[in-house]
């Protein structure tokens, strides 16, 4: 009877060999699995560096492609001190753009109209506008869409000084035009737009926006892995022809590779090229005095 209870007890277990197959087996499929799920993480970290390159490049351009849309005024390469550049590429460019959307009318002294005649003894002018929801301040444009200066281009004088209130008293350089106010009242106003010069800048890897041209210490990083393929800078201005004379602005800058912290994968180094035109241009000449 015990010797029944053994043998059938050694037929239970495995032998050797079966171990040895199972075990085989075991590796094979265990392999293939290690191999199909490294394989996916690996294509997954490639796809998240190659979008993390993509993201840089749209946010960089959609931001810069909407302002420029926006400008009210021709574009103007500037150096990342923000000033003028004579280079035809250069670091930055800047651009005036609308401190508040619609225009608003300069208001007479009250009796009908006013009439400021702006000869060469006169070396500032002063008008009353309303309080506006977003103050203007020295520095700022004063547009005037329906009067032309001497050159015939569109009136612009940079405001020398501001006195807050209702209304709000604005001073500028001589106009050198001759300038009548009509009345507060329909059907004639002189309407006027207030404009301030913006900024982007290629500053190290930094793409910046300086919402204030005039202060460079006051920006907005719109990213921070950028660089230029162009001698010079990213920017330039860029003509079409007689229906576009340098109105456009080019942009040519490239995504550098970034280390995505997961199995130190990195993307494709993306291009960014654009020619971008204003959409609202109402100035002819950058001369923004």
């Amino acid at each position: 009877m015990n010797k029944r209870l053994t043998n059938l007890i050694r037929l239970k277990a495995f032998t050797l060999l079966e171990l040895s197959i199972s075990m085989g087996l075991l590796v094979v499929v265990g392999g293939i699995i290690y191999t199909v799920l490294n394989g996916g993480m690996i294509l997954f970290s490639k796809n998240v560096a190659t979008n993390y390159s993509n993201l840089a490049v749209r946010g960089s351009s959609q931001r810069l492609v909407h302002d420029i849309h926006e400008a009210v005024g021709r574009a103007e390469l500037v150096g990342t001190n923000l000033q003028p550049a004579s280079t035809l590429t250069a670091p930055g460019v800047r651009f005036p753009l609308l401190l508040n959307p619609a225009a608003t009318r300069v208001l007479s002294d009250g009796s009908g109209s006013t009439t400021i005649n702006s000869g060469a003894s006169t070396s500032s002018v002063s008008v009353r506008i309303p309080q506006q929801p977003v103050a203007p301040r020295v520095g700022d444009i004063m547009v005037f869409p329906d009067i032309n200066d001497l050159s015939g281009n569109t009136l612009t004088r940079t405001i020398t000084a501001v006195t807050l209130g209702s209304p709000t008293v604005v001073t500028m350089k001589d106009l050198g035009v001759s300038l009548i106010i009509s009345t507060d009242t329909p059907p004639d106003p002189t309407l006027v737009y207030i404009a301030r010069l913006a900024a982007y800048a290629l500053v190290g890897t930094e793409v910046r926006f300086y919402p204030d041209a005039s202060n460079v210490s006051s920006y907005t990083v719109t990213n921070q892995n950028m660089d230029t393929y162009v001698a010079g800078g990213p920017f330039s201005i860029f003509s079409t022809g007689t229906s576009d004379p340098g109105n456009s602005v080019r942009v040519q800058m490239i995504s550098i590779n970034n280390d995505t912290g997961n199995r130190s994968f990195v993307g494709d180094r993306m291009v960014l090229s654009q020619i971008i035109p204003p959409k609202c241009l109402i100035l002819q000449s950058t001369n923004y005095n």
